[in-house]
């Protein structure tokens, strides 16, 4: 089992854009920060912003999460301009709605058809409490209207839930799209009784029938069109859309020159940074962190006896598996 760990953190970094200050904030006023840095609140109101990529038009691109829009934001003046509205998004909370934004290399250069790529979460089903599938989606900028033409449906039907679901999206410098896909929050909380799949790899049939439901815990790989790419590894004999796998909530990803990083939530404890490696298998559920075993021993609920399901304390980590809990 091959894993990269450079960092192993206590508290994820802290986001770039915090549009806080306070309640009595408003629009302009300084923010305390660490010297040398220069605070002041640019933009509030936004509801659960969760991506936001500066663009070669020196605007903001923000989604939200909850409120399922693509903003445009002036970073001089903070003047807000909607882009688009996703109604089919759902967004009850926890980590669905509106996700990744990726901007396509040539975007908004002469001549480009200015596509860019969502990643948004959606039910199937109106009764559904939660979402169950998320979808790459790309369109055309329209600079003359500001909004979007020219929807694309590039990878649909991924599986998705009410947690981890990721769905941070970029362009490599090798031109193909890069997606973050976690395990939906198994074998905890409310999902407490359902099997951590991060290690289960896609089957050949699957990828034939397009069955995409061995990629949770992963990070994709793809064309911009969604197709698989002939030099992806081919893991356990399979090659997919998969890149690498074993990740529990990749929600960061960065390239650094040609590298690829990842920032990757933790149980608890152990938040990672990993560098990703093709075909790399980054762990999980049975490393976090560091493979020091230190404040993490995997116990596998979904096999756990009804004694010890009934004695299950989210609120108190167990350094060891409890009795009636196999590994």
């Amino acid at each position: 089992m091959k894993k990269t760990v450079i960092g192993t953190l206590t508290a994820l970094l802290l986001c770039l854009f915090a549009f806080a200050g306070g309640a009595s904030a408003a629009r302009g006023d300084l923010v305390r920060v660490s010297e040398p840095f220069v605070g002041m609140v640019l933009a509030e109101g936004l509801d659960a912003p969760w991506e936001m990529l500066w663009g070669p038009d020196g605007q903001l691109w923000v989604t939200e999460r909850m409120g399922r829009r693509i903003l445009r934001i002036d970073p001089e003046s903070g003047e807000m301009r909607s882009v688009a509205q996703f109604e089919e998004a759902h967004a009850a909370g926890g980590h669905e709605g509106l996700l990744g934004l990726a901007l396509a290399p040539d975007f908004l250069k002469p001549g480009s058809p200015n596509h860019l790529y969502v990643v948004y979460t959606y039910k199937t089903r109106p009764g559904l409490d939660a979402s169950d599938f998320k979808k790459v989606v790309r369109f055309s900028f329209d600079q003359s209207t500001g909004g979007l033409k020219d929807e694309q449906v590039v990878l649909d039907r991924i599986p998705a839930g009410s947690d981890h679901n990721a769905g941070r999206i970029l362009f490599g410098p090798d031109g193909k799209l890069y997606l973050s896909v976690g395990e939906l929050g198994h074998n905890q909380l409310a999902h407490l009784t359902k099997p951590i799949e991060a290690q289960r790899l896609p089957t050949a049939a699957e990828v034939q029938n397009k069955d995409w439901s061995g990629y949770l815990g992963k990070i994709l790989r793809m064309e911009p069109d969604g197709a698989i790419p002939r030099d992806n590894p081919v893991i356990d004999g399979v090659r997919s859309h998969v890149f690498s796998y074993g990740h529990r909530n990749p929600q960061g990803l960065v390239f650094v020159g040609d590298v690829l990083f990842s920032c990757e939530h933790g149980p608890s404890t152990d938040d990672e940074v990993n560098r990703i490696e093709a075909g790399g298998n980054y762990g999980w559920p049975y490393v976090a962190g560091f493979r020091d075993d230190m404040a993490y021993v995997y116990a596998n609920w979904s096999q756990a006896t009804p004694e010890a399901l009934a004695a299950y304390d989210a609120s108190r980590p167990q350094a060891a598996p409890a009795q009636g809990v196999p590994v």
